[in-house]
């Protein structure tokens, strides 16, 4: 089995250093890698750190990028660093998985105390993909559904990853790429306008903040 591990550059946490080391090589060269590999491996692993924050679908762009990977042969794709769980997809015979949340993360204050990283609930959940492969067959996957509390992660019995990655593939599954872009556009659209705060930024704000914001959102000038 060959593993290959590439950091795109806008996502790069060294970004001093771009394109420092793994850095994504682009189509061509990634292509003529992963064709080398292919002769002295019987399975390619791609473990991509790639997309934006946050936001629970995949760009386009990523679902476009997944299929030239997949046609260069990739056996398994599993994206991170958006930071939540996302949906996955079938292409060909390639597993996608766009992003598996978060394992574990800290919460960061600077030196007066003032938040850096704080993460919301969403950004507690880990997606774990646990491959099996067998010479011969194309590789098999069973799903794990990991949660953060205060200073630990554990299996969470919940299930929330799995159940939410299940949700998400569904749109994935039923809009081909074709007409994926407009649904995405009006998705996104909706979520930096309203979703980003209530799932993110509102988790973060300490609770004299969010009296704050509360008293401004009912107040009768904002009826």
């Amino acid at each position: 089995m060959a593993i290959l591990n590439w950091v795109f550059p806008e996502t790069h946490p060294d970004w001093m250093a771009v394109p420092g080391p793994n850095c994504w090589p682009g189509l061509e060269a990634a292509e003529a890698l992963i064709r080398g590999l292919k002769t002295r491996a019987d399975w390619i692993l791609l473990v991509v750190h790639w997309s934006d924050e946050h936001f629970p679908q995949p760009r386009p762009e990523d679902r476009l990028l997944a299929r030239e990977l997949a046609r260069m042969g990739a056996d398994f794709i599993v994206g991170h660093h958006p930071h939540v769980v996302r949906g996955m997809e079938m292409i060909a015979t390639c597993p996608v998985f766009y992003s598996i949340g978060n394992y574990f993360f800290s919460n960061v204050r600077d030196r007066e105390g003032r938040w850096i990283a704080r993460q919301a609930p969403r950004n507690r959940e880990g997606l774990g993909v646990q491959i099996s492969f067998r010479r011969g067959e194309r590789p098999e996957y069973n799903l794990l559904s990991f949660r953060q509390n205060a200073d630990q992660t554990r299996e969470d019995r919940s299930a929330r990853a799995v159940r939410r990655m299940e949700r998400l593939s569904l749109q994935l599954s039923r809009l081909p790429v074709s007409e994926y872009q407009e649904w995405y556009s009006a998705r996104r659209a909706h979520f930096d306008r309203w979703g980003y705060r209530l799932h993110f930024r509102l988790w973060r704000l300490e609770k004299h903040d969010l009296a704050r914001f509360s008293r401004r959102l009912l107040s009768p000038s904002r009826r």
